[in-house]
């Protein structure tokens, strides 16, 4: 397995209240040339730039396949990142899928009430993202920056399914690593997927350890019992700055999603009997526990694995049972394909 580096720019204007991308989810502006992308297979083989991503498309195991460089050999070409091992407090979150807003368009309250709606701490946890680049930025307000990933065997490997490459961000010449800042200074919430290594949850883990005894950070204002749903905390596109309201105690993001969801489809009269119901519904929320993530590795079927769970199955009577930093998601597979062949890219 080898790793990929990609080098290229962040764009400080992209970030709330001038933009609207939050802390854990950001755009490269990639270099405007045909070096940006590399491969490192290991060992004693050396670099190889590639073109895959520029060219091909990733397929999610249902659903569109979406380019993950976009404008890809214009101007403007970027990529999308979600950072590995973190999970921001939300700073706009509805139904965006067309299926679910198709479903319901023809009810009033479904309209009115899927709108924006946002955490506690999102403004506070982008603006010191946006404050700390600030002061690696070049002159064009942008800040030069290399995306790492590991683990890599196929191009596939590095995109989730929506297009998004999930990693690291590192800048200053790769002395800071923008991930476990964000983590260290207690913005953020460790967030796992099975694609992660051993070592890179032992790593975060220690560092959220770390952040949760520190004073006053959004850590301490972490609840693991179920809060009510706030219909009046929305997302105030390219509002000023006001860190002072913007404090408050706030739960886990992935659980804060669903929970939005739920609360929309309450308010639209089609939601199911209690929150709960809506947990259970979702079938594909598989997850297992960090410490049963070797033996899973290990399984031939994991399917069945016998640690396989769902959210519902670690949240009951409205209370997450576990620490975040235990949680492991199981990533929904995708792939890389030629658009017109539409076979899998295997190589680089």
């Amino acid at each position: 397995m080898g790793h990929i580096e990609i080098n290229g720019r962040i764009s400080l204007a992209q970030f709330w209240p001038e933009g609207n991308s939050d802390a854990d989810t950001t755009k490269i502006l990639l270099k405007l040339n045909e070096d940006s992308f590399w491969f490192y297979p290991g060992g004693s083989a050396k670099p190889k730039n590639t073109q895959v991503f520029l060219n091909g498309m990733v397929k999610p195991a249902s659903g569109k396949s979406v380019n993950p460089v976009k404008f890809a050999g214009g101007p403007r070409q970027y990529i999308t990142l979600r950072l590995e091992g973190i999970d921001a407090p939300e700073l706009h979150y509805r139904f965006y899928d067309p299926a679910t807003i198709a479903k319901y368009k023809g009810i009033a309250d479904f309209k009115k009430y899927n709108i924006d709606y946002r955490q506690y701490f999102s403004e506070i946890a982008t603006e010191a993202l946006a404050d700390m680049l600030k002061k690696y930025a070049d002159s064009d307000n942008t800040v030069p920056a290399v995306f790492y990933s590991n683990n890599i065997t196929h191009p596939g490997d590095v995109c989730d399914v929506y297009g998004r490459f999930v990693g690291y961000i590192l800048i200053n010449n790769k002395k800071i690593n923008v991930n476990q800042w964000l983590l260290s200074q207690g913005f953020v919430f460790p967030s796992f997927y099975d694609s992660a290594q051993n070592s890179e949850i032992t790593t975060l883990t220690a560092i959220y350890d770390q952040a949760k005894i520190k004073k006053n950070t959004m850590l301490t204002y972490y609840s693991d019992l179920r809060l009510p749903f706030d219909y009046g905390l929305v997302y105030r596109k390219k509002g000023k700055s006001d860190s002072a309201n913007d404090v408050g105690k706030l739960i886990l993001p992935k659980l804060y999603r669903r929970l939005c969801c739920y609360s929309i489809l309450s308010k639209a009269g089609v939601a199911p009997p209690s929150f709960d119901d809506y947990l259970k519904s979702k079938k594909d929320d598989k997850l297992i526990l960090a410490p049963d993530l070797k033996n899973f590795r290990k399984s031939a079927k994991k399917s069945k694995f016998s640690g396989l769970r769902n959210i519902i199955d670690i949240y009951k009577n409205d209370i997450l049972s576990v620490d975040p930093a235990l949680i492991v998601f199981i990533e929904k597979g995708s792939k890389l394909i030629d658009p017109v062949s539409k076979n899998e890219i295997l190589n680089f």
